[in-house]
């Protein structure tokens, strides 16, 4: 992976963490890495895909240990703040256990089953769906011109967008925000910015404007996103960042502007990026366990509180399971493989 675009991984990883802690009202971290895997993928595995140089098993097993054992051990642990639920309806637990363990959550258009045990693990549903599906696309999506790319993808924006109008509003978050079958065009935009790229990144730029650009045109999307959610949902789910993401993606693709072949690539940066999968997987089991303690602060004193252990404790176990990773996890499923 390119190095800079990794460590944008831990900002909006991060982005998600705040989102949780009820500071930010409309998220844009997923989206973030739906449309980055669509990249990174294009860039790691497309010529490999064609030439049969790798099959599609090996490409999906290598996605899939890549992410499937930390799921699992979440998964395993989130049981602890639902387990009075056994009690409760165990064929209804048993059922959302199922679900879960396959990544298939997020097929299911319901808020307590795609939210369920570990919330934050529908994104990776949706990942593997694209996992899935992305060895199949390549060869059409390498063949095809990029006028036509284009034309593809205003379409599919043209056609959410009219969706959005004829769906009712209790759906909008299940399918829009959600459902892998619509959040793979998101996907399908990371290949395209790919494509893009390698037209854009043929002609000189001040790349280190454009870096500082980027990310004022981002942020100015989110600032005004969370300041009016009522405007800008169900847009924000989807199709209203894929502006400022995808401008954000392709400028620091190139890596040639101060922010991202310098800043972004010191090394606490690049550690942060590594960090950046576990830091997303464990920080919403973390804040779900400390939020029910009051620590003897009340109002901001409280939220301020809750946000440095959260964050302190979330990056220290990320770190500790990487290691754990790094000497048994990948020696184990090398060993399945």
């Amino acid at each position: 992976m390119k190095e800079s675009l990794s460590s944008l991984r831990f900002f909006f990883s991060f982005l998600v963490f705040i989102g949780h802690l009820g500071l930010t009202k409309v998220s844009v971290g997923h989206a973030f890495f739906i449309i980055l895997s669509g990249f990174i993928l294009m860039y790691v595995y497309e010529k490999r895909l064609i030439s049969n140089s790798i099959s599609k098993k090996e490409f999906f097993l290598k996605r899939l240990q890549r992410i499937y054992p930390l799921h699992i051990i979440t998964l395993l642990v989130s049981i602890l703040f639902v387990i009075y639920e056994i009690h409760e309806n165990f064929i209804f637990f048993s059922a959302k256990f199922f679900v879960n363990f396959f990544l298939l959550q997020a097929f299911i258009p319901l808020g307590e089953i795609y939210f369920s045990f570990n919330g934050v693990s529908w994104n990776v549903s949706v990942l593997m769906f694209c996992y899935f599906v992305f060895p199949f696309i390549v060869p059409y999506f390498s063949t095809i011109t990029l006028r036509k790319f284009t034309f593809f993808i205003l379409s599919v924006v043209v056609g959410i967008f009219i969706m959005m109008f004829f769906v009712p509003q209790k759906l909008h978050h299940a399918l829009f925000y959600i459902s892998p079958f619509l959040r793979i065009f998101d996907f399908i935009f990371g290949i395209y910015l790919f494509k893009l790229s390698n037209y854009f990144l043929k002609k000189e730029h001040n790349y280190t404007v454009l870096e500082a650009f980027s990310l004022f045109v981002f942020f100015s999307f989110f600032i005004v996103a969370n300041l009016f959610p009522e405007i800008f949902l169900p847009f924000a789910y989807s199709i209203y960042f894929w502006i400022p993401l995808g401008f954000l993606i392709l400028i620091f693709s190139a890596e040639k502007g101060i922010i991202s072949s310098c800043i972004l690539k010191k090394s606490i940066f690049l550690l942060l990026g590594a960090l950046s999968y576990p830091f997303y997987m464990w920080h919403q089991l973390i804040i779900r366990f400390f939020e029910r303690f009051d620590f003897g602060y009340n109002g901001n004193a409280k939220l301020i509180f809750l946000f440095l252990i959260c964050l302190t404790l979330t990056i220290v176990v990320s770190y500790f399971y990487t290691i754990l990773e790094d000497k048994y996890l990948k020696k184990l499923m090398n060993k399945i493989n």
